[in-house]
């Protein structure tokens, strides 16, 4: 039996191409789309079709950036590391030599999302024609006539875009590569294959080149709160929609809420429709494509003076929040911070197996240090909570001020939030709540590595009652960490509080990332180890 494999290419540079992203490194298989690497979400596709084997193409300079970047999907790929290419032709012809002789082979460029599993002869085409000088395409032809190609170097009129996916036998394709050898372009090899092929048209979804980057970020915008999220870029529109009308209503009135002094760092609700049936209700609002501050973090290259400049507007927004006070009693302030995270800590334990559950219900060692369970802290938590309590803290809250919610575009100092929380706790439901939970939601991204964590770059053994992990970093975090420390300086916060409601937010986040068992428990040692530490 044939077996299939997936040449995922991605070797080559992105720097004469996509260099307005001022991406951290120039594999193309870690162009950032939102805040993954774009070769995740290849891996992803093809991982999940039964009997292929993924193969990821990349050269030598970049082979260990990338191997570190996608961490998470070891064990579903191979990285295929070639020392020296001059064109995507050449980086295929390397890669296929060493593949069984019955091969079935799927050549996809890293640059390109697959929406469709290519079937065996097919060659996948965008759906319209169009004329342009950024890609090569196919001009389909009438009856049993073979198509025109029509290449970037000599266009021969309006084509469909050839969108870098196809699928073959070893043989043919081996064959055709010895015939395009001294070609550039993946559509040469095309030409050559002497195989009768179908040219389907797909849906693009294309992160090479700078007319399609933004609208295929768009395309592969998700939330974890919402069951979908579709965006129309002719209109500037984002739907939202769930069963859940309580999160939609929650969102829909906080943003009416607010003064208009802060109601313009937030998208305009411009339709909504409340769930009936087995009907979803929606949420349209106004959609800005600007990065999350999340995506700058991970994969961007900022200067100093961009990051120094982005937290000098996150400080001015939230002075603008506490210009509007609000008073919040005592009761609401210990319900929101300690109830919320017990109750969520027993939600996470209840859901483990009763083995690790005990684990974690006694003492365990995180990093080399014994800590004390979540239950043993309870006491001395609620103690430092009350004297943390200020009425002057309580004003305007965005709920999760978190650098995925923080749209911020480079060029203009523009800063735009989405996803608010709605609520401080059912006692206090709107726009009001502690400030120090906004600061801890920015600490939790800017100095405990958050982002890190969901997007799957941290590390995790375990062996007994004792827990080792750690978590990705990037030049910039030592500069990121300070200027986060020095906005809760500035607002008159004390650090050492907000550190301790930081912790609070790991704890209190677990039961909120069922679908990665990794992450649930890197989290809650994460945040155990704050705790303790804090408390000691």
């Amino acid at each position: 039996m044939n077996s299939t494999v997936v040449l995922i290419l991605a070797s080559g540079s992105i720097s004469s191409k996509l260099n307005f992203l001022r991406s951290r490194c120039p594999s193309p298989a870690l162009i950032p789309v939102n805040t993954r690497p774009l070769a995740a979400y290849l891996i992803d596709f093809y991982a999940a079709q039964p009997g292929v084997q993924v193969r990821l193409v990349v050269n030598a300079d970049v082979a260990e950036a990338v191997r570190a970047e996608l961490g998470t999907a070891e064990g579903r790929y191979q990285l295929e590391v070639l020392q020296k290419t001059v064109s995507v032709v050449d980086s295929l012809t390397q890669a296929v030599a060493a593949l069984p002789a019955d091969s079935d082979v799927i050549v996809n460029l890293v640059t390109t999302i697959p929406t469709q599993l290519v079937e065996r002869d097919e060659v996948l085409i965008a759906p319209e024609p169009s004329r342009t000088h950024h890609w090569s395409g196919v001009i389909l032809t009438q009856g049993d006539q073979k198509p025109v190609f029509s290449f970037k170097t000599a266009p021969a009129g309006p084509s469909h875009a050839f969108i870098g996916v196809f699928r073959t036998g070893l043989a043919p394709l081996q064959n055709a590569l010895a015939a395009a050898s001294q070609e550039k372009d993946l559509l040469a090899v095309i030409q050559a294959l002497d195989v009768p092929l179908r040219y389907t048209p797909s849906e693009w979804i294309d992160c090479g080149h700078e007319t399609n980057y933004y609208e295929a970020k768009a395309k592969l915008i998700s939330s974890r709160s919402f069951n979908r999220v579709q965006v129309s870029l002719e209109t500037g529109v984002l739907r939202k929609s769930s069963q859940h009308e309580d999160k939609l209503s929650r969102e829909i009135d906080f943003i009416q809420m607010l003064p208009p002094a802060i109601g313009v760092y937030f998208p305009r609700v411009l339709a909504r429709r409340a769930p009936a049936a087995e009907v979803p209700g929606f949420l349209e609002l106004e959609f800005y494509g600007y990065p999350t501050v999340a995506e700058y973090y991970l994969y961007w290259d900022l200067s100093s003076d961009n990051w120094r400049r982005l937290f000098s507007r996150l400080a001015g927004v939230l002075r603008r929040f506490k210009a509007f006070p609000y008073s919040i009693s005592q009761a609401a302030f210990e319900e929101f911070h300690l109830q919320k995270a017990a109750h969520r800590v027993a939600q996470f334990l209840r859901s483990l197996d009763p083995e690790l559950r005990a684990t974690l219900e006694g003492e365990i060692t995180v990093n080399g240090k014994l800590l004390r369970p979540f239950s043993a802290l309870t006491s001395e938590l609620a103690t430092r909570l009350a004297g943390m309590y200020r009425d002057q803290d309580s004003c305007v809250m965005h709920g999760d001020f978190c650098f995925n919610n923080i749209l911020y575009d480079v060029p203009s100092g523009i800063v735009r939030l989405i996803d608010p929380r709605g609520s401080f706790g059912e006692r206090c439901v709107g726009i009001y709540g502690d400030q120090k939970y906004d600061l801890a939601k920015l600490e939790h991204s800017a100095v405990h590595g958050y982002d890190f964590l969901v997007n799957g770059l941290f590390t995790l053994k375990k062996s007994g009652r004792t827990f080792d992990y750690s978590v990705a970093t990037r030049e910039c975090a030592p500069l990121v960490a300070q200027l986060s420390r020095e906005v809760v300086s500035d607002l008159g916060h004390d650090p050492a509080e907000i550190s301790l409601l930081t912790s609070l937010l790991f704890l209190s986040m677990t039961p909120l990332h069922a679908e990665d068992p990794a992450r649930q428990l890197t989290m809650y040692a994460h945040g155990l180890r704050m705790l303790n530490e804090h408390l000691e």
